[in-house]
């Protein structure tokens, strides 16, 4: 059985948001309540989930506007348990951030280095691929972040 993804939307006036990126690929075998894409709006950045396990098919372009309550993918249901699995978010983010060591210069892969050495902190928190993008631009780690957060916090009172 054919089951149809659409988007949803992230608040009462937006009618078209972007896919921000597809976290699978087309053909890809995905299981149920796996994130398949990342959805970005003026106003907010959701996550797109799998409501079956079976075979995806793409059909809304990656980083273009996208109506809400269109069609961005269908899975095939029948197909569920053939082939291999896509790799989950946390998979495809450590793919990247291995890949973006390779290429890079000497300084940044140290900075690459240190960042993926994650704290218990950091694997309590889960960040978005665009975050992690952001972060990794700027040097700066979720542990900075909750640093800062929490002078911010000690600074209110």
């Amino acid at each position: 059985m054919i089951i149809e993804i659409k988007i949803p939307t992230p608040g009462e006036s937006i009618t078209e948001v972007e896919i921000a990126s597809w976290l699978v690929s087309d053909g890809d075998i995905v299981e149920k309540d796996q994130e398949i894409a990342e959805i970005e709006s003026d106003k907010a950045t959701l996550m797109l989930t799998a409501e079956e396990g079976g075979q995806i098919t793409i059909k809304a372009p990656e980083s273009e506007p996208v109506k809400v309550g269109s069609i961005a993918c269908t899975i095939d249901t029948d197909k569920a348990g053939e082939g291999t699995p896509a790799p989950k978010k946390e998979d495809s983010v450590e793919e990247k951030k291995s890949e973006n060591v390779t290429k890079t210069d000497d300084k940044k892969e140290d900075k690459s280095e240190t960042q993926s050495k994650k704290s218990n902190t950091q694997s309590d928190v889960k960040t978005t691929p665009v975050a992690e993008q952001m972060m990794n631009a700027h040097g700066v780690s979720v542990d900075d972040i909750i640093k800062g957060l929490s002078r911010l916090d000690k600074n209110a009172v």
